[in-house]
Parts: structure tokens; sequence; C-alpha cells
């Protein structure tokens, strides 16, 4: 049974209960509920909002920066594609299907209490090809009524490469420690050996017609013994 629901219930339940049964013997406790009468109900009413239906989202990586900047809090609509009973997490009402394009936050299946935030780039029985030189993604959808038979669907197009002032600065042998930094020349960056800097490419996707910015990293550079070396 959800935690939230159940606290939410008992602290409606309390709520009533005092009020039915105390308020008129125990004037200490009338002065208490009549000055907090409405801040009850609306902590009441914030907690239903904030666990079933909208809540604030922080993002907490670069993963989908640029359309997201890490430390960026959003909205998240939680009754979007459906309204679950919250009392078992079961759906009871299906309201929206996701469509290529979406936006989503979910849990980690090996780790709930990670979420992750990610583009719908694949539905249910799609074949997902992603290619590591070109960093482009083809999608094959199957054939209706035709057993292992699938064909390219053209949603996913791209717009050229261009160079943007930006570069992915990562500590060495921690991918975690890592930040998108603004540059005007390559002279900028301090001499030391603690980091890698990969120099970020930018380009337009287009998902059923939607466009949004990504990010490529086709090559890195690196500071050793005070040069900068490039590597492809």
């Amino acid at each position: 049974m959800n935690k939230t629901f159940i606290f939410i219930v008992i602290n409606i339940i309390i709520y009533i209960f005092i009020i039915k049964k105390y308020i008129k013997k125990n004037n200490i406790l009338k002065k208490i509920i009549l000055n907090y009468k409405d801040i009850i109900p609306t902590l009441l009413y914030i907690l239903i909002i904030k666990y079933y239906i909208y809540e604030i989202f922080y993002i907490p990586s670069l993963s989908m920066f640029p359309t997201f900047k890490k430390g960026d809090y959003i909205i998240i609509n939680k009754i979007y594609y459906f309204i679950k009973n919250p009392i078992n997490n079961k759906i009871i009402l299906n309201i929206n299907k996701p469509k290529y394009g979406d936006i989503i936050i979910f849990k980690y299946p090996k780790n709930n209490k990670i979420f992750y935030i990610k583009r719908i780039i694949g539905l249910p029985e799609d074949i997902i090809i992603y290619n590591k030189r070109y960093k482009n993604i083809k999608i094959y959808k199957k054939y209706n009524n035709k057993k292992n038979k699938y064909y390219l669907f053209n949603i996913i197009k791209y717009s050229k490469k261009k160079k943007i002032n930006y570069i992915l600065k990562i500590k060495y042998n921690n991918i975690n420690k890592q930040n998108i930094i603004k540059i005007k020349n390559i002279k900028n960056l301090k001499n030391n050996s603690i980091y890698k800097y990969f120099f970020i490419k930018q380009k337009y996707e287009y998902i059923n017609n939607i466009k949004h910015k990504i990010l490529s990293i086709p090559n890195f550079y690196f500071k050793k013994n005070k040069k900068i070396k490039k590597k492809i």
C-alpha cells in the first residue's frame, strides 16, 4: 500500500477526529484549531497535488543538456498518461499514450530510489539502431500482422553539426565529476593533467516534428605534461 496515501488519510482522520470530539471540551485546543483551521486542509491539499498530480523535479545531471541544465527545476504532470489507485498503485484510468519526443521521468528498474529523465525515441516492438560514428539514431517499426518484418521509420531527422563555444570537462578516472563550461579560446584552459576536455558540437534533432538541440563529442582533448594533445 502507498505510504504517502496512508499518511494523508491518517492526517485527515486526525483532523476530523479533533474537530468533532475535542474542540468543545478544550479551550486551548479550540483556539489552535480556530487559528489553523485553514492551514491544515491547505497542507493536505498540497500533499495530494504533490504526490498525485504535479511535482517539482530537480535535474541532477548533464544528460539532457542543453534541453535541461544541471540544477534546473521542472514541474511534472503525474496524470498525463494515466491515473493510479493510491492504495495499490495500479492504473485505474489511461489518459494518453507515450509518443515519440515526449520527455518522461521514470524510476531506474534496478534501484527505485534513482530517477531518470529521458526523451522517448522508441515504443514497444521498435528496433533502435545507434550509429556510434555519426551519432545518429534509426528506428525500425514492425509491419502490422507480419512476423519479424520491419521497415525504416523515418521519424528522426538531423541538421548539420556546428561548432559551439562549450567544452565538457571531466576529471580523470571519475566520470561523475563533470561539467560543461563555455570557452572563447583553447588557450584559456589552465595547464594541468587532472582533467580531460571534450570539445562539443551541436546539431538539431527532429523527432515527430519536434525540434530540439543535441550535443555530440566527435573528439576529445586532454592535458598531459603541460601540453594539449588531440585524439580522434
